[in-house]
């Protein structure tokens, strides 16, 4: 039998007990596992939102409220996880339907050229990134590379990738609206 939460979470608290943190990951991880799965439908993005979600519990630990309920604090965090993940996919879904959106009522040659000036727009806006945020798009988006991938490539962390992904998404999506607001 695992020993109560609050017990657990006094222990990562004052001692930094990795043994602590286990057991509340032994005790949780399955249903927040369960959680990710629902929203996002991907056995890999929900054990890498698992993943992130038990590392900021490891990070916020100090910073809980004693008041707070552990299950309350984890699925607050996983909550906000899964929001922020699901508004970065419906981002990228944005951009995808921007580059292939069409005029119902235009010629085949008429199409081709919308399609090449939308995928022109976001090739430049691509281009517009630091080169950092610039490599990390273009090995997700054209190569369909996994965060861990880009991570080795680039030897830094799946975090890293993660953030700067989530950075470039939020520029990509300034500067097309920019381009949006001119056409």
């Amino acid at each position: 039998m695992l020993p109560d939460d609050y017990y657990l979470v006094k222990q990562m608290q004052e001692h930094d007990s990795q043994l602590a943190f286990t057991h509340l990951y032994k005790k949780y991880g399955r249903a927040v596992y369960v959680l990710c799965y629902h929203y996002l439908h991907s056995a890999e993005l929900a054990e890498d939102a698992l993943q992130d979600i038990f590392f900021r519990i490891w990070d916020k630990r100090r910073t809980k409220d004693k008041n707070t309920p552990f299950r309350n604090f984890l699925f607050t965090i996983a909550k906000n996880h899964l929001l922020n993940i699901l508004k970065s996919q419906h981002y990228h879904e944005n951009v995808e339907d921007y580059v292939n959106h069409v005029i119902d009522d235009s010629s085949d040659k008429e199409i081709k050229i919308l399609k090449e000036k939308r995928l022109d727009d976001v090739q430049q806006a691509i281009r517009e990134l630091s080169p950092q945020k610039r490599r990390v798009v273009e090995m997700k988006l054209y190569h369909n590379s996994t965060n861990q991938e880009v991570a080795d490539k680039l030897a830094i962390s799946v975090n890293t990738v993660k953030s700067l992904y989530t950075s470039a998404l939020h520029d990509l999506r300034r500067i097309l609206a920019l381009l949006l607001f001119l056409i």
